[in-house]
């Protein structure tokens, strides 16, 4: 059996998929809870409306600093560019 650059790309990409949804998403059922209205109106947690990550998270946004960095990388939001200098 002959194993291919292609063969190794695919495997790598699954692994790491497998390994963002395993570390990086929260639970569903932390979702849930969390959109719950809190007892208290200071225990209100902001998440990221994609992952559902509550660290890292930008008010302006509605995303977490991982989920931003993707999107602005590809050019899906608007005004967003990546800085050099």
């Amino acid at each position: 059996m002959v194993l291919t650059v292609q063969h190794y790309s695919e495997a790598c990409k699954y692994f790491l998929h497998v390994l963002i949804h395993l570390f990086d998403m929260a639970k569903q059922s932390v979702i849930a809870r969390s959109e719950k209205k809190p007892k208290f109106s200071t225990r209100k947690v902001n998440r990221c409306f994609r992952c559902g990550r509550k660290h890292g998270y930008m008010r302006d946004f509605g995303l977490c600093r991982i989920c931003f960095r993707e999107l602005a990388n590809e050019g899906k939001i608007p005004g967003v560019r990546k800085s050099s200098w």
